[in-house]
């Protein structure tokens, strides 16, 4: 018999390849594969920077956790920075709706998926902002990158809300 105990606030996937379904085991539990399932063995990214496939793992922390990363970034008057992030997440599930439970498994790789979108925005905004702007306002500068925003109003600071909803 093969098992795997689930740790707390993690769930696994398990694949029935006779049926072609999956099924999720959520901590803390034990899983006990059938005779045509198999765990679903994640790649994740990891490191600083991020490098693709770079962690095997077969349980999926749910959260709350931390996703960090350091990226490059160039400003619009071409001065280049070192910026290191982190970022909390947690996944939303239904227990019940075993539909809800797959879509947590649905982006092979959710660590490179997030930090590479995050990346993107933060360079994005970064690459508009002129070096003393982004030094004076650089919390502002990022909040908005990553949250949104109303447009910048001058100072760098937007509103002084913090950001709105994300995408």
């Amino acid at each position: 018999v093969v098992s795997y105990r689930c740790p707390p606030g993690c769930g696994l996937q398990i694949f029935d390849f006779k049926n072609q379904r999956s099924r999720v085991v959520l901590g803390p539990n034990v899983a006990v594969l059938g005779p045509s399932e198999e765990f679903n063995v994640l790649s994740l990214s990891a490191g600083k920077p991020k490098v693709p496939n770079a962690l095997k793992s077969i349980p999926l922390m749910l959260g709350p956790d931390f996703i960090t990363d350091q990226i490059q970034v160039e400003t619009s008057d071409h001065a280049r920075l070192n910026i290191k992030y982190s970022v909390n997440y947690h996944f939303e599930y239904d227990r019940a709706d075993e539909a809800s439970l797959n879509t947590m498994f649905a982006v092979p790789d959710f660590v490179g998926f997030v930090a590479g979108g995050l990346a993107s925005r933060i360079r994005t905004a970064v690459a508009q902002t002129g070096f003393d702007d982004f030094h004076r306002h650089s919390a502002a500068v990022m909040r908005r990158a990553v949250f949104g925003g109303p447009e910048d109003d001058g100072n760098g600071q937007g509103d002084g809300q913090g950001g709105g909803q994300g995408g």
